[in-house]
């Protein structure tokens, strides 16, 4: 499942069981959520660099995310994370 969703301000909690920090972000490492298996996040503010949170972003955090995801990812799409 994908969801798509766009705002001015964070709000997670319709996610049951989702721990969040003192500032409201989702505990997480790059995008990985630390306590629910198999939910993921992207365009989070400083989710691995500061272009995360912006339309750069998604380009340069998601072949990162497909791996744990379980998907395939081709060199070529890696040469960004590395740049």
């Amino acid at each position: 499942t994908v969801l798509w969703a766009t705002g001015y301000r964070m709000d997670h909690s319709w996610i049951e069981g989702l721990i969040t920090d003192e500032q409201g972000f989702p505990r997480h490492t790059r995008g990985v959520s630390r306590d629910l298996p198999g939910l993921y996040f992207i365009g989070l503010l400083w989710q691995h660099t500061q272009a995360s949170a912006t339309l750069f972003g998604p380009s340069l955090d998601g072949p990162f995310l497909a791996r744990p995801m379980g998907l395939r990812v081709e060199e070529d799409d890696l040469a960004a994370l590395r740049a």
